[in-house]
């Protein structure tokens, strides 16, 4: 269930933000209908006699009535429309013209007539605006949001005048002065209610969006996009932090790093793709052999990988590295009608003292000798900030 949702929502967000009309103008009945049809029940609840009736200019509330009701016909057969053509091409401007005008002047017309100085209908009008501009580009909205404010000032300015009613559907005032009669009490809070919902729900679901976007930015520059794990940048600022905290606490921690043995030859024999088949397969071994949320993983470079164990010694490591080279030599890479099969050499530094630049300085020169040796062998040892060792040359061993 928690996947299906999942699935859902990322579908949800890539149509919001890739803007696919007939899918937003879904989205905008699904959010716009359930506040109207709010309205329309307390309007039948007052045009039945049942409560409110005196507050309001039966006319008045019998041609808003029918108006909102035809408003509320016409988005239900615009979102049949839509239903229609949800998976055809995203840009559907007709369709959205057919909405966002009748939707939005429908309720700027609504509030008109309740009036937008006077009562939480100003508050409707707002969230179903936000409402569009949640799901549609600006460009398909900003004409029928300008015609909205025209008609908001002109009616404003006519009702400016002495004598004229801000709300011409009420027979008073909502705020008089007096205390609020009880069917306004409950018409206000409900009418509040109805627009701040469709409005916070977006809010939290942008919020969502949002959110996994950045988490999913942080991860495409953080990770290396061939095996998944940290890349280099990201590795060397996490190994800094362990190296301080195994500074102050004392506690083991060892630096492992990996070169697959003689890659050069797997591409110049069995091409690029190959290559990058082993890369991608060793990196899964790897993560196979971390501890969730306690080991760090990396791509170094080419094929150079780094693995960081914290609360782990030198002879640890080593075991480590060891179950690594031994899973890697016993797996069979297929290419066409070819197999072969790779191994890796390593080097094994344990950090002293938070030294971090020395550990990776004597990880490398490690592997520099494992290489040296003979390759598919560990090398380790227990770092210290000394200089680098004079006439190494590693020119052909990582070939």
């Amino acid at each position: 269930m928690k996947a299906w949702r999942s699935v859902w929502l990322q579908r949800l967000a890539h149509s919001l933000v890739a803007h696919h009309d007939a899918r937003g103008v879904l989205l905008f009945v699904m959010g716009a209908w359930p506040m109207l049809a709010v309205l329309w029940l307390m309007q039948t609840v007052a045009l039945l006699g049942l409560a409110g009736t005196q507050h309001f200019h039966r006319p008045w509330l019998l041609g808003v009535h029918g108006a909102l009701s035809a408003l509320m016909a016409w988005l239900l057969g615009v979102a049949w429309w839509a239903w229609t053509r949800r998976w055809r091409t995203p840009a559907q401007p007709g369709l959205v013209r057919w909405t966002v005008w009748p939707g939005v002047l429908g309720v700027t017309a609504l509030g008109l007539t309740y009036g937008l100085t006077d009562t939480p209908m100003a508050l409707v009008l707002m969230a179903q605006i936000v409402l569009a501009r949640s799901v549609f580009k600006w460009a398909q909205l900003r004409p029928a949001i300008v015609a909205a404010f025209v008609l908001v000032a002109v009616v404003g300015l006519d009702r400016l005048g002495p004598g004229q009613d801000l709300s011409p559907m009420l027979r008073a005032p909502v705020f008089s002065g007096e205390p609020m009669a009880p069917w306004w009490l409950w018409w206000t809070r409900i009418t509040f209610a109805v627009a701040i919902g469709p409005h916070t729900a977006m809010m939290f679901f942008y919020a969502g969006v949002f959110a996994r976007r950045q988490r999913a930015l942080e991860t495409l520059v953080s990770a290396d996009g061939l095996t998944g794990l940290l890349n280099r940048r990201a590795f060397l600022e996490r190994f800094e932090r362990e190296a301080h905290r195994q500074a102050r606490s004392g506690r083991p921690l060892t630096l492992l790093m990996f070169d697959i043995d003689r890659f050069k030859l797997v591409n110049d024999r069995h091409g690029h793709p190959a290559g990058d088949t082993v890369l991608a397969e060793f990196g899964r071994i790897l993560r196979d052999h971390t501890r969730e949320r306690v080991d760090t993983a990396a791509r170094y470079g080419g094929e150079e990988f780094l693995l960081l164990l914290p609360e782990t010694d030198l002879a640890g490591g080593e075991r480590v590295a060891a179950k690594v080279c031994d899973h890697l030599r016993q797996h069979t890479f297929q290419v066409d009608a070819a197999a072969f099969h790779v191994t890796a050499s390593v080097g094994v530094a344990q950090v002293v003292e938070g030294h971090a630049e020395a550990a990776l300085r004597l990880a490398d020169n490690n592997l520099y000798d494992a290489k040296r040796a003979g390759r598919d062998r560990v090398v380790g040892g227990v770092a210290t900030p000394e200089p680098v060792r004079p006439g190494t040359d590693r020119a052909g061993l990582f070939q």
